[in-house]
């Protein structure tokens, strides 16, 4: 039989921090912006076992998912900035390297219990675990993006949106199962 996963998409929400240190020649600059970065992300599947006797018998069993994963992110960009108004905009091409700091996956069990002389309800406390193990320690890929820029004086008031392509497994292989 197979199993499957019912994912939350974009229902769960993570957060970074970056600091950025920008060197700039003529329109191309380099740029070094290390993050930290959280992601979330959800997904339930559900379970039934019937007893082949006597088909009233049977549990559902429900489980909602959720992981916490926190990264160090080590992202060095090119970018081309283009020079004809007070916004600039700019293009970028980079590579990144992410350190994993931790993981957790908290478990929620809930179901009906139709086999204990009549209909139970349940779900129970969450059950909170460390996933590190879940996850590759390194994983890197490649940053495709671009952003448009407001500056004051040696600050700037920046918009960036950025893609970033993995090249490497974030799943540990060997922990997987």
């Amino acid at each position: 039989k197979e199993i499957y996963k019912t994912y939350e998409n974009f229902s769960s929400v993570g957060s970074q921090v970056t600091f950025e240190v920008t060197f700039f020649f003529r329109g191309l600059s380099l740029s070094f912006q290390p993050t930290y970065r959280t992601n979330r992300f959800a997904y339930s599947n559900s379970y039934e076992w019937m007893d082949a006797e006597n088909p009233e018998n049977r549990l559902l069993l429900n489980y909602a998912q959720e992981h916490k994963i926190a990264y160090l992110d080590w992202p060095i960009l090119a970018r081309y900035e283009f020079q004809f108004a007070k916004l600039k905009p700019y293009a970028q091409l980079g590579l990144y390297s992410s350190l994993l700091l931790e993981a957790t996956k908290e478990v929620t069990i809930s179901g009906e219990d139709y086999a204990s002389g009549g209909v139970h309800h349940f779900e129970n406390e969450p059950i909170i675990i460390g996933a590190s193990d879940l996850f590759a320690k390194h994983h890197w890929g490649l940053v495709v993006g671009g952003g448009i820029y407001y500056p004051m004086g040696n600050v700037r008031l920046n918009l960036d949106v950025t893609y970033k392509i993995g090249m490497s497994n974030i799943s540990s292989t060997q922990n997987r199962y």
